[in-house]
């Protein structure tokens, strides 16, 4: 007889003659000597919000520290005897996301031979600094800054993918955080160009790691998880403190339908239908910041980069992590993340 799970997997796997397109684990991880670890902040201008979510400013120095940490924990571990240098780029800079990755950029452009010699480049950012990340990783996909071979993981944590609360529209920002907001519609300009950065940077074989708090006070975890949109390339997890007081029932609920999206399988909408009962309290709850305090989230992002399968491209195998298949979005879903 059946097992529960089984039974269980089953009543969410439909039959199929095709398997859908998923990573696996890598028997033999590569060996890495140059490492770059890179952070992004985000970014909140109004000073009631900054109290309630955390200063942005030094976290990147704080996400490229814990990134390079999480590196060199992981090279210790695959690769004892053997050193692995490792450089930190903290990149701070504030504005709108256009003006940001124009800034960033020239920063970035510093860093051009470390760039182009590093086996490995993590990306740890934050909030807004998410899609900021992605476009710069895009600019540096297509700019050729980067090798072939060259291995890029994104730490995406409590990102804006699709906005803040939507109820918190107009009430607490102005400015440059309001366009946080237009992420939630799919034919707004700052979607399109995330997407599309999206689309350049899982082509060339960028692992994303997409991580949302399960008490976030400003982030959905609809929307830190990104649920609209689906790729092989995407891992999703959730971060739960323990100083939450988060039911385990309600943990392993996320965890399970997290872990269905990351086998290629609907959730069902599971994820949407729980965002709005797990948020945060804005004047109390923590979860948007405590999020990147945890170690274990960049180490998360490092595995998921270096020790995970490349899909094959079309019409042959191997290909250095260069993917074929298409990202995939769900416009269904953004309409039902605004209602």
């Amino acid at each position: 007889p059946l097992s529960f799970r089984e039974r269980l997997t089953q009543y969410f796997i439909p039959p199929s003659t095709s398997t859908p397109p998923h990573v696996n684990i890598l028997p033999n991880p590569p060996r890495i000597n140059k490492a770059l670890a890179i952070g992004v902040h985000g970014y909140f201008p109004a000073p009631l919000i900054q109290k309630v979510l955390g200063q942005p400013t030094g976290t990147s120095i704080r996400f490229a520290n814990f990134a390079a940490s999480a590196v060199k924990s992981w090279a210790e571990a695959h690769q004892p005897g053997q050193e692995c240098d490792i450089e930190k780029i903290s990149l701070e800079g504030e504005g709108f996301i256009e003006q940001r990755v124009d800034m960033l950029w020239k920063l970035l452009l510093n860093w051009i031979e470390h760039l182009r010699s590093a086996e490995l480049i993590l990306v740890a950012c934050h909030s807004q600094g998410v899609p900021v990340a992605i476009m710069l990783v895009a600019r540096l996909v297509m700019m050729g800054c980067v090798n072939s071979g060259t291995k890029i993981g994104v730490c995406a944590m409590a990102g804006v993918n699709l906005g803040p609360f939507p109820e918190y529209k107009s009430r607490f920002f102005g400015g440059s955080a309001a366009e946080l907001f237009e992420f939630s519609r799919p034919d707004s300009t700052v979607s399109k160009k995330y997407e599309s950065a999206l689309s350049v940077a899982l082509d060339y074989g960028v692992r994303i790691v997409y991580v949302g708090s399960i008490d976030d006070q400003l982030v959905s975890l609809e929307s830190s998880t990104f649920s609209t949109i689906s790729h092989p390339y995407i891992y999703r997890a959730v971060f739960v403190d323990g100083r939450a007081h988060a039911p385990d029932f309600m943990a392993h609920l996320v965890g399970f339908a997290l872990k269905l999206r990351n086998l290629a399988v609907s959730d069902h909408g599971l994820i949407r239908e729980l965002s709005a009962p797990l948020a945060g309290s804005l004047y109390s709850g923590a979860g948007h910041s405590t999020i990147y305090d945890d170690a274990a989230v960049y180490e998360l992002a490092v595995e998921f980069a270096l020790e995970t399968t490349s899909l094959a491209p079309e019409g042959g195998s191997g290909g250095g992590g260069r993917a074929k298949v298409p990202l995939l979005v769900d416009a269904k879903r953004y309409e039902a993340q605004t209602q």
